[in-house]
């Protein structure tokens, strides 16, 4: 979770987050998706991060751009796990 949101109560996502979690489920792969990809969908909610909601508006946007099955998508974000830390 973002650290602001923590802050102010809320849940968010931050792009860096969802980025980690498209990289856990092999969705993120800098071939059929990149991190500017992902990077210019993000930005057209112009915030740092964004609700659930928003997010699943996100993740539609993300693969019709991308031609990616938005079904498929999501199963793999669900059973993939938790992101690997990096250093």
């Amino acid at each position: 979770m973002d650290p602001v949101s923590f802050e102010q109560n809320v849940e968010l996502l931050p792009l860096s987050q969802s980025d980690k979690w498209l990289i856990s489920a092999h969705i993120l792969n800098m071939v059929t998706l990149t991190t500017t990809d992902t990077g210019l969908a993000f930005f057209k909610f112009r915030k740092r991060a964004l609700t659930y909601d928003e997010y699943l508006t996100y993740l539609e946007d993300l693969a019709i751009s991308r031609n990616i099955n938005l079904e498929d998508m999501k199963v793999k974000m669900q059973t993939c796990g938790r992101p690997k830390k990096t250093s």
